[in-house]
């Protein structure tokens, strides 16, 4: 049973603004639209976002990330019969002059976000049915610069992972629904993770901020039946779950919480194949980065990293650039296993949603030496304001 990440949709009170933003910043080239409601598909590479228009709303947000996979009807019945959820469209038929699709769309434990799946197998058109080409009138709300394919297209590749902020509590629920729905599997992000999950938490302001992390990812053979079409990275699907730890001050879970309104998806990461030509392309296109405490790069233990990956610190903070070696072993070539990853600020009018660049060496965390090392920095930074 097949099963790869298709696109993640948005959905925007001004959908002209949006398309400008993504399209004008961060590259991405509409290439099909829909409409009642207006929806619009972009792409970069292999990533692929849908902005669905919707005038009424109070805030923007991601709201459904859709899954390609073999045997709609067998992933439904799992989610409505054995695991408890809500279907809210039964498989349908959806077609037009270049095939047909299945589909349904379900509720997940993640509240405000659905899965869309569907079966493209008897399909070729370009994207779905529902979809066509772009006409003048669409390309006319469209930035000059954002109708010519980026030089830099590859820069970005896929999809690396997907972040979700969750209640308290909940995270080992979400896991188990997805570990039983589509057989996905929760690895460790650190070796000092416990059962319940990786715990950063630091003493800020007078007290304890932290949050939790766990993570999950579909392999190549479950035990029920989904695979991975190849060993390319593009046909994974990585799912991180955070939630603020309990009895604690106010910290950026609640704060996603608060301002969404509930759950949902907190960042997406982009993989990109050389993180220094990309942050520097896209601030130069208007991105804006979030920049660490100066403290993140004064640690002896993040310089020793940063210097044993043969990097220099000067030019990972000129960048703003974390880099992660939680795990740093050598191979039997001689290489280390690390990461490097930039944040950027949120992109919508609340503090919610943002976007991560990230370049694998050899890792497949999370950064979450990272998390740690920033939260120790911003505690030195707030003890010497006071």
């Amino acid at each position: 049973m097949v099963l790869r990440l298709h696109h993640v949709e948005f959905l925007c009170k001004n959908i002209r603004f949006r398309l400008g933003q993504f399209c004008e910043q961060f590259g991405f080239r509409p290439f099909a639209q829909a409409v009642n409601p207006r929806r619009v598909a972009i792409k970069r590479n292999t990533v692929c976002f849908v902005f669905t228009e919707d005038t009424t709303i109070t805030r923007d947000s991601v709201f459904n990330v859709t899954f390609e996979v073999k045997d709609v009807n067998e992933i439904t019945k799992r989610v409505f019969y054995s695991n408890g959820g809500n279907v809210l469209v039964s498989p349908t038929t959806l077609s037009d002059s270049h095939g047909q699709i299945l589909s349904s769309v379900i509720e997940t434990p993640c509240e405000n976000v659905l899965h869309t799946l569907i079966d493209k197998s008897n399909y070729d058109g370009p994207f779905l049915p529902g979809f066509y080409d772009l006409t003048s009138k669409t390309l006319e709300i469209l930035p000059e610069n954002c109708r010519q394919l980026s030089k830099d297209e590859d820069l970005v590749t896929h999809i690396d992972h997907i972040a979700f902020a969750c209640h308290r509590n909940s995270s080992l629920k979400i896991i188990d629904w997805y570990e039983k729905c589509f057989g996905f599997t929760r690895f460790e992000l650190n070796d000092k993770e416990e059962e319940d999950g990786f715990k950063i938490e630091s003493f800020v302001n007078g007290s304890y901020v932290g949050m939790k992390l766990t993570a999950m990812e579909y392999w190549k053979c479950a035990e029920v039946g989904i695979e991975v079409k190849s060993n390319d990275p593009r046909d994974g699907v990585k799912f991180v779950l955070a939630e603020a730890l309990p009895g604690q001050g106010l910290n950026q879970i609640q704060t996603f919480l608060e301002e969404h309104g509930g759950p949902g998806v907190q960042h997406i990461g982009l993989h990109t194949t050389d993180i220094v030509h990309a942050v520097d392309r896209l601030k130069k296109d208007g991105v804006q980065f979030v920049t660490p405490p100066d403290a993140y790069y004064t640690q002896p233990d993040k310089i020793k990293e940063i210097l044993k990956s043969g990097l220099s610190v000067e030019d990972l903070k000129h960048q703003n650039i974390l880099l992660d070696a939680e795990s740093f072993t050598i191979e039997n070539d001689n290489k280390a296993k690390y990461l490097m990853q930039v944040f950027t600020k949120p992109l919508f009018d609340r503090n919610t949603f943002f976007m991560e660049i990230i370049q694998r060496f050899g890792a497949t965390g999370f950064g979450s030496g990272n998390i740690t090392a920033l939260w120790r920095a911003l505690d030195q930074h707030l003890r010497k304001r006071i």
